[in-house]
């Protein structure tokens, strides 16, 4: 029996066969931003007038005045006729997107969007959609941004990581787990117990020198109107991988069992076949530094004791 080959983008594209080769088009305009957060600069070209508002309103102080360096990452935007999208209702998923991965890019089709990004030479990436600006548009971008930013931190030895960080006395603690586990729970939490909160979503994490770093990511989740985006980067005290329970407790995690935890939290790139070593050397390094361990909660205990304990 034959296997019929599945075509990158036939839910989403009219023409999927069709799918931008080269990082080329029509720009959707002239304008150009450049966003200061963890892996770049990203140097945003291309943008009309309302995109270019859309994301200033979005990220705010993150958006620099000066001349792109040469190192910035460059993210391209391109316009194109709204006849090349199915016209598709997701039913409220918006973020459901079609992957390919090779060893030379990664190619992502979705609803009104396609997106490639290249790593060689140079950083760079492109997103062509027909939505000129607005809510539509900045959640386009902002779903392909993040894998942008993920690929980014793979390439400079860190990760991007489904989490809660959360810091007090100069210190981050970063609490990761699935969807639905109760990040932004705990971070709110946390806030209640005189903790700051970086994102109750997603982080970065870096290596410093010898000094793994929690960097503060514009990218919350249901806190999102009570955070701002002030940049922060502080050393990390303790990662910890969260579980719902009935009483409080920390169980030490060995480094493989630490390293795959955390791989299963790290969005977009854990799923590709051809850098999954990159990101296990990653996160190997990572916890061979600093305490990695299972993170009992619930809702209303008091967390301080273990965590604070773990940082002397």
């Amino acid at each position: 029996m034959l296997t019929r080959v599945m075509v990158l983008g036939e839910r989403f594209l009219s023409q999927p066969d069709l799918f931008p080769a080269r990082m080329a088009g029509t720009p959707a305009g002239d304008r150009e931003l450049l966003i200061d957060i963890a892996g770049g600069p990203y140097a945003v070209r291309g943008l009309s007038p309302g995109q270019s508002e859309t994301l200033t309103r979005r990220y705010g102080p993150l958006c620099m005045r000066v001349t792109p360096p040469e190192d910035a990452v460059e993210v391209r935007v391109f316009g194109v006729d709204d006849s090349e999208f199915v016209d598709l209702d997701l039913k409220g998923k918006l973020n459901d997107f079609d992957f390919d991965y090779t060893e030379t890019r990664i190619r992502i089709a979705g609803r009104r969007v396609m997106a490639q990004l290249r790593w060689s030479p140079g950083a760079n990436a492109g997103l062509w959609t027909c939505i000129e600006d607005g809510p539509g548009f900045l959640e386009i971008f902002e779903n392909c941004f993040r894998v942008c930013v993920a690929y980014r931190l793979l390439t400079l030895g860190g990760a991007l990581l489904h989490s809660a960080a959360i810091s007090k006395g100069g210190r981050a603690w970063l609490l990761f787990g699935r969807s639905g586990i109760g990040k932004s729970t705990i971070a709110r939490r946390s806030a209640e117990l005189g903790y700051g909160v970086l994102s109750d979503d997603l982080n970065a994490v870096l290596v410093r020198g010898s000094a793994p770093m929690a960097v503060k990511m514009p990218f919350s989740g249901d806190m999102r109107d009570h955070l701002t985006h002030s940049p922060v980067e502080l050393p990390i005290a303790a990662l910890g991988a969260l579980r719902q329970a009935s009483e409080i407790a920390w169980s030490p995690l060995s480094p493989g069992r630490a390293a795959a935890a955390l791989a299963s939290c790290c969005p977009f790139v854990n799923r590709d076949p051809f850098r999954a070593a990159d990101l296990l050397t990653n996160l190997e390094a990572l916890v061979s530094r600093i305490p990695v361990g299972l993170l009992s909660m619930t809702l209303e205990g008091d967390f301080r004791p273990i965590l604070e304990n773990l940082d002397r």
